[in-house]
């Protein structure tokens, strides 16, 4: 994840307003990925946008 919101730039491990999310997928785990994380991701962007 990238930010450039300056509170999340002091985090070391929690990141509350991300400018970018990039994720390599795996076969092994594509069907959760797909499913539960792609939702939890448009969640979170609708809570910042």
């Amino acid at each position: 994840m990238l930010t450039c919101d300056a509170d999340d730039i002091k985090q070391d491990f929690f990141i509350r307003r991300p400018s970018l999310i990039i994720e390599v997928l795996s076969e092994l785990t594509t069907r959760y990925d797909h499913e539960f994380k792609l939702r939890q991701y448009k969640a979170l962007l609708n809570t910042i946008c």
